[in-house]
């Protein structure tokens, strides 16, 4: 699932703070949609934890969840091959394959270790803001699942 609830830099806006405010009261859970862990995998206006700059947006969503009693848990995503050119910031568009009906390139060897280390770091961000755990979000299209489809990834180097 997706919520298109974030500004520019995945902060929360206004609009956002106000659909959050009582909505888990009762829930004892709380996950945080589709948070972009990499600028070259932002597809749509969401959540960024790839920068020391995204803590204190992180730290308040854990405070949103647990003022409602909920616990907080972010899930962490890389657009992959449908990531939005216009939002990667320069990076342009990553696959595991180039595919030019997407306007995605291979990704080097480089590219995709650096990814499994973007991961981790947002997962080290998520528990310095206070987060109570993290969701890897290896389904529905995105970049861990075209990984392991042969629709997407036509590599034959590993």
């Amino acid at each position: 699932m997706t919520v298109y609830d974030a500004g520019p830099d995945g902060e929360l806006t206004p609009a956002s703070r106000k659909f959050w405010h009582d909505r888990f009261n009762g829930f004892g859970m709380w996950i945080i949609l589709f948070t972009n862990v990499h600028p070259s995998g932002i597809g749509f206006e969401s959540p960024n934890a790839f920068s020391e700059d995204h803590l204190e947006n992180l730290k308040e969503y854990a405070r949103i969840s647990h003022e409602q009693g909920a616990k907080g848990v972010i899930q962490l995503a890389h657009a992959g091959v449908h990531a939005d050119k216009s939002m990667t910031r320069g990076n342009g568009v990553w696959g595991p394959s180039e595919l030019s009906y997407f306007g995605a390139r291979e990704m080097t060897d480089a590219e995709v270790h650096e990814i499994v280390h973007s991961f981790a770091y947002a997962t080290e961000l998520a528990i310095r803001a206070g987060l109570d755990g993290v969701e890897i979000h290896g389904a529905n299209g995105w970049l861990i699942q075209q990984f392991v489809s042969a629709t997407y990834n036509h590599r034959t180097d590993h």
